[in-house]
Formats: C-alpha cells, structure tokens, sequence
C-alpha cells in the first residue's frame, strides 16, 4: 500500500462503511431508480415523502448529523431521501 492509500484510509470516518460498499450502495441505488423510470414510475419523491424520511433519519442513531449521512449505507441522505425508489438499508421507510 502506498502512502496515498495509507492517507485515505486513515482519514476515513469512524463507524462509515468502507468506499467499496458505499459505490455498490450507490449503484444498488442507482439501479433501482433507473428500472423505476424505465417502467413509467416516478423518479422523484413526492414532497411529504421526502420530509417524512429525512425526520425518520435524524431521529436514528446511525445519521450523522454534521453532514447529513448515514453510516450505515455511506449516503447523503438529503440526497437519497428525494428519490422514490430509494431504500433505507436498515428498513426504516
């Protein structure tokens, strides 16, 4: 491992999901979203959904409120939420 490698590791969160779990949640994400608009569903989540989730998530103990992100998925959830075929990775909506 070069120094680089060293840096970026030691300057990861604690308790946030490693950078290749985070781009397959990304992906998984992005997946979703995509075979959702390819069948006619819609891509964005209607307002109410959208406030209704990010409360869901400021109250869990894994959103990490500084920058609005979830440890347990890796995701900007002020992002995340606003997609309708979004998923919470722990259930929660």
């Amino acid at each position: 491992m070069d120094s680089a490698s060293i840096t970026r590791v030691s300057n990861m969160s604690p308790g946030r999901p490693g950078i290749k779990v985070m781009v397959k949640n990304l992906a998984q994400t992005a997946r979703d979203v995509t075979q959702g608009a390819l069948s006619g569903d819609q891509v964005l989540a209607e307002d109410a959904t959208v406030q209704t989730r990010l409360e869901t998530c400021s109250k869990c103990a894994l959103f990490r409120i500084e920058d609005s992100r979830c440890l347990q998925c890796g995701c900007f959830m002020t992002a995340k939420v606003k997609l309708q075929a979004a998923r919470c990775p722990i259930s929660k909506w």
